[in-house]
């Protein structure tokens, strides 16, 4: 058997919630100088902002192509016959 993942709380695993650390993947991008001078007055995590807007992006765009796929009433082409 494996071991549990690696806890990054100090109380035991029953009932309380454990912290486990997501594998991630460090990668570059370029931004303008004026957006990164703004999100830092601004105090936004840049890294955890692109990471949520990421994974939102990816979301809608899964849900958008399983909604373009299916019909809105499926049920019309029931028990007809087939040409």
């Amino acid at each position: 058997m494996s071991e549990p993942p690696e806890s990054y709380s100090s109380k035991k695993a029953g009932n309380t919630r454990v912290k486990v650390k997501e594998r991630k993947k460090t990668v570059g991008i370029t931004l303008s100088w004026d957006l990164v001078k703004a999100a830092r007055k601004l105090r936004i995590n840049i890294s955890q902002f692109t990471e949520n807007c990421l994974r939102g992006a990816i979301e809608h765009a899964y849900t958008s192509i399983w909604c373009g796929r299916r019909d809105s009433d499926p049920g019309y082409r029931l028990g007809k016959p087939k040409s």
